[in-house]
């Protein structure tokens, strides 16, 4: 497990107080395109009953939010359930727009922790 899936794991349990199985890697990522298995490396962990990928972006690349949210659309059809972006940090301007595209607060409390 990475250490940024630790770090969800340990985020959920100390925010939302849900405690969550270990985190495994997607079966189904080697069905994306080649493009998104390099943007992100893909797990998947059960919250609440209800199975979640996770597309854990790679540090050393950085992508506009515009595009992750597009190709998140893609992970999520493909795996029939929610997909959630994971980063260890948003930059400012980041946020910004985040806010401006009116963002929902709910989400907004996970983006600090790296979430969207």
């Amino acid at each position: 497990m990475t250490q940024l899936a630790t770090a969800v794991r340990r985020y959920l349990h100390e925010v939302l107080g849900v405690f969550t199985p270990d985190v495994r890697p997607w079966a189904r990522a080697n069905e994306l395109p080649y493009f998104l298995r390099d943007a992100f490396r893909f797990s998947e962990l059960e919250l609440l009953g209800q199975p979640i990928v996770l597309a854990m972006g790679c540090a050393e690349q950085k992508h506009p939010l515009g595009e992750v949210r597009a190709w998140l659309d893609e992970v999520r059809v493909l795996a029939g359930h929610p997909a959630v972006y994971v980063t260890d940090a948003l930059a400012s301007y980041e946020r910004r727009r985040l806010i401006e595209q009116k963002v929902p607060s709910s989400e907004w409390h996970l983006l600090c922790g790296g979430l969207i």
